[in-house]
This record gives C-alpha cells, structure tokens and sequence, in this order.
C-alpha cells in the first residue's frame, strides 16, 4: 500500500521508474474506468451482499435474513428488472443448501464449523464465477469510438 502522498518509486526505492509509469497508465488507462463504472459497482454490490449471505447463513449458521436478499433485489431493481429471477433462484438454492446443513449436523460437532466453512468458500467462489465479476467488461460503461 502506497502512504497518501507518496509515489510508487517513493514504497520502493528499487522500481524501475520507466515500469512504474507504464503501470500507472495502463491502471488509469483501463482499471480506473471500469471501477467507475455503473455495472460494475452494481455487480459488485450484488456479489458482496450475496457472499455475505452466503457468509451468515451457510458458514455461520445464522437465520434467514430476507432484509439481506430484499438489498440484493434492490440493487438490480431499477436497471436490471431480469435479474431478479436469478436472485430468487439463488435464495431458494442457499437456503436449501442450509437447511440440509441443519438437518444434517443437527447433532453438532467440531465437523459442523468445517463444513460449513467448506460450504460457504465453495458457493462463494461459484458466486464470482457466475457474475464473472473479475473477467467481463463493461460494455455499457466504455466510451463509444
């Protein structure tokens, strides 16, 4: 992490200034913008919400928390309507995924805690790769030629 202020030469004296510039550009060339941009942030939203869902309720046991999916669905609502389909499907498939988790380790043990742990990295990563957050562009975003 670069201190507020400091350049990235300044965090390591050793870097070959030339490749600290072509990084740099290549960041505000492609990286920057994509952050900025509304699917994006909408993407992101949705995922974080979704992987702590997926967080409280597969990994830690917790109840239910519709206020949590009513947030996901939020996030869609206005500019993505057709997602939401998806966003019940998921719900339904998670909180099938925890009751059988319920019923199954309703005895307890020290098994519990990995399986649910196991579980909830699993689902997470297949949450990120279904919204191909970290490879899709953003087409809707890009400035037109």
């Amino acid at each position: 992490m670069i201190a507020s202020g400091a350049t990235m030469t300044e965090s390591n004296p050793k870097a070959d200034p030339e490749m600290v510039k072509a990084i740099r550009a290549k960041l505000e060339e492609r990286l920057i913008p994509k952050l900025q941009g509304k699917r994006f942030r909408r993407k992101t939203v949705v995922a974080l919400n979704v992987l702590s869902i997926i967080d409280h309720r597969i990994g830690k046991g917790e109840p239910p928390n519709p206020e949590a999916w009513e947030a996901v669905r939020a996030a869609v609502r206005t500019d993505r309507p057709e997602a939401l389909p998806q966003i019940d499907a998921a719900e339904a498939a998670i909180e099938k995924f925890a009751n059988e988790l319920e019923t199954k380790f309703a005895a307890g043990g020290e098994n519990v805690e990995v399986a649910r742990a196991a579980a909830a990295k699993i689902l997470g990563t297949g949450i990120m790769r279904k919204l191909k957050l970290a490879s899709e562009t953003d087409e809707e975003d890009e400035p037109k030629p």
